[in-house]
């Protein structure tokens, strides 16, 4: 998820599932209690259906952690958004 638009979208989803979504954030949901393995598939199609994926491997875990900071090192350089850019 690189956008606001991305974590509305599944903010929305999840929520629709009847998941009390507590944060969303760029690469990682929380949610309140734990999910069964059956609303895990289901969150899992979901977030296909939309374009994403969902990483419950801890290697491809990382891998996203540091997309993320990459992500956030290009957007925001030194804590500041670049010119051009909007919120």
């Amino acid at each position: 998820m690189v956008c606001d638009r991305c974590k509305r979208v599944v903010r929305d989803e999840l929520e629709q599932l009847g998941l009390s979504v507590q944060r969303v954030e760029l690469g990682e949901v929380e949610v309140a209690g734990s999910l069964t393995d059956t609303t895990l598939s289901l969150v899992r199609n979901v977030l296909k259906t939309n374009g994403f994926a969902l990483l419950d491997d801890k290697q491809q875990s990382l891998l996203e952690q540091i997309k993320v900071l990459l992500i956030n090192d290009v957007r925001y350089e030194n804590g500041q958004r670049h010119e051009n850019e909007t919120t």
